[in-house]
């Protein structure tokens, strides 16, 4: 019952509907034999499908390898696709870590910067309220927006 059926069927339908060959042969089989008392218990093909002309065989042999090699090298691009976008992930990560680290690091530079010029406000504000009106407050420029104050106001006897 099973040669017959792959036999009268195309090779590719074959392959597509073994399991529905099977189920059918099955229960065909299973019916027949109950009636003379035996129990069927399982049954299949000895070898697989083949051709008897080596010829064919070898043609199908070869065109079966090669659709596997077609597959394999299908999961290998899709493998190395996943790779890819999984680096390409990495990748911008670690970009936008950097540009973070950028604004951070432009960032400080502002503070420290108006940290500075709080310090040299104070300086400033410092040396008016100490200045007694008279002498002339001693600086030094460093060649800055703001001068560096060297000494303070007054003799050097003054506080």
């Amino acid at each position: 019952m099973l040669s017959s059926e792959f036999g009268s069927r195309e090779l590719e339908d074959c392959k597509n509907d073994k399991n529905e060959i099977f189920a059918m042969v099955r229960t065909e089989i299973t019916k027949k034999f109950e009636k003379f008392g035996i129990t069927i218990t399982s049954f299949g093909l000895a070898e697989g499908l083949t051709y008897e002309d080596r010829e064919i065989q070898q043609a199908i042999n070869d065109a079966y390898v090669a659709e596997m090699r077609i597959q394999q090298k299908e999961q290998e691009a899709l493998a190395q696709k996943f790779e890819n976008d999984r680096l390409l992930s990495i990748a911008a990560n670690e970009r936008l870590q950097a540009e973070e680290f950028a604004k951070a690091a432009d960032a400080r530079q502002k503070q420290v910067s108006v940290k500075v010029m709080m310090i040299q406000a104070r300086a400033f504000l410092t040396l008016a309220e100490r200045w007694d009106g008279q002498s002339m407050p001693k600086f030094i420029s460093s060649g800055g927006n703001v001068p560096d104050m060297l000494l303070g106001v007054g003799s050097v006897d003054q506080p």
